[in-house]
């Protein structure tokens, strides 16, 4: 994530990508092992960028029949074509991941006593303070994606936060105060 953020660019090649973002939600999951958070991008590709869009592929008739006509050839990877067909609304893009097209990031929040914590929630209140928040259906310290606006502020934070401690290393390394 440091150069998605970072450098706003991580060039990863050929990559899918799908114009579905509830899909996209549910296909990378909450969790990722030996992640901390996954994130959704939202990116509007130049024409150049493209490789191959399923939905446009599988919106022209003769394709379907190709597919069909590959099928009963028994081709190699025919069950796959006709099992995805276009559910996944599949587009493969050569584009660079960016920090600033993030839409949505998730991960577990910090404990919900730190919370309160940071919030000056006093200890007598947080029983009907965590009572609320699950009969809205929040439950605090369970996985969830964040939207667009609360994706950008946790990645400026985190952009000024990284400034913040590399403005300290310098002070100290030259033995005065960071600027």
């Amino acid at each position: 994530m440091v150069d998605i953020i970072l450098a706003d660019a991580k060039n990863e090649g050929l990559a899918s990508w799908t114009t579905d973002l509830r899909f996209a939600e549910r296909m990378k999951g909450l969790i990722r092992a030996n992640a901390v958070s996954a994130a959704v991008f939202c990116h509007h590709p130049e024409g150049d960028e493209v490789i191959v869009s399923l939905p446009a592929l599988w919106s022209e008739p003769c394709f379907g029949k190709a597919v069909q006509a590959y099928a009963d050839r028994g081709g190699k990877f025919a069950n796959a074509l006709l099992n995805f067909r276009d559910d996944q609304s599949e587009v493969v893009l050569s584009t660079p991941l960016r920090g600033s097209e993030i839409v949505a990031l998730s991960g577990a929040s910090s404990p919900f006593d730190e919370l309160c914590d940071r919030a000056g929630i006093p200890e007598s209140d947080r029983d009907r303070v965590f009572k609320q928040l699950v009969d809205a259906g929040t439950y605090p310290g369970d996985p969830q994606y964040i939207d667009l606006a609360a994706s950008q502020r946790a990645i400026a934070r985190s952009i000024h936060h990284i400034y913040e401690l590399v403005q300290s290393k310098l002070a100290a390394s030259k033995g005065g105060s960071a600027v």
